[in-house]
């Protein structure tokens, strides 16, 4: 599901990093695993960020969250979800237009 929706994104013209996991695509920065602060200067240079679908609150949301950054994050976590920001913005993870649309919506290149 998030490789097709990574592609999805390239083929808008978005820049995709990834941090930890290694994902083989094709113009995808892949970092790999990183200490925490080599992290957050890659999420400092960041405008939004895609949580993994399954922890709302890792290190990786809290410091996407500290730099400001708008999440797109599993909304069966809606109910969890104590921040009162409008930087948080739920997505379904299982229907790739439909989560496509609202990240595109929601995140202008």
């Amino acid at each position: 599901y998030i490789i097709k929706l990574i592609k999805e994104l390239i083929s808008k013209g978005n820049k995709i990093a990834i941090l930890g996991d290694k994902i083989y695509i094709k113009n995808v920065y892949n970092f790999g695993y990183l200490t925490r602060a080599k992290a957050q200067n890659i999420i400092s240079k960041s405008r939004c960020s895609l949580n993994n679908p399954e922890n709302l609150f890792s290190y990786f949301f809290q410091d996407c969250l500290s730099f400001n950054l708008k999440i797109f994050y599993n909304k069966t976590f809606s109910e969890f979800n104590v921040f009162k920001t409008k930087k948080l913005i739920p997505i379904s993870y299982n229907n790739p237009k439909t989560d496509l649309k609202i990240i595109l919506n929601n995140y202008k290149i």
